[in-house]
């Protein structure tokens, strides 16, 4: 189900600066259950996918971003490690935020 449901990530994650916390709630809770579904080593198709996302997306976008891909630390933090190189150029973009939620 997986590889079915990561094209909607973007619009789910895009979800984050709705103004309902209802609204913003479900999407944590759907992201979370999406990503979920990969193994550690699907960690690069996932990465790249969030990446995109974390370039595009708002501060609120970034901030649920940036902690779906913490949350892949526990369970892949080899495949995490293989994928710093590309990945902390775009987390310390997104850190840059203006937003002081996103630099914390």
């Amino acid at each position: 189900a997986g590889p079915i449901l990561l094209p909607s990530l973007p619009v789910i994650f895009e979800l984050y600066m709705d103004k309902g916390d209802v609204v913003r709630s479900a999407a944590a809770n759907a992201a979370k259950a999406i990503l979920k579904l990969f193994p550690p080593e699907a960690t690069r198709v996932v990465f790249k996918v969030l990446e995109d996302i974390l370039e595009n997306g708002k501060w609120r976008t970034k901030v649920g971003v940036l902690d779906a891909m913490k949350g892949f630390v526990a369970s892949a933090s080899e495949q995490v490690a293989n994928e710093l190189g590309t990945t902390l150029p775009k987390v310390e973009h997104a850190m840059h935020d203006t937003k002081s939620e996103v630099n914390t």
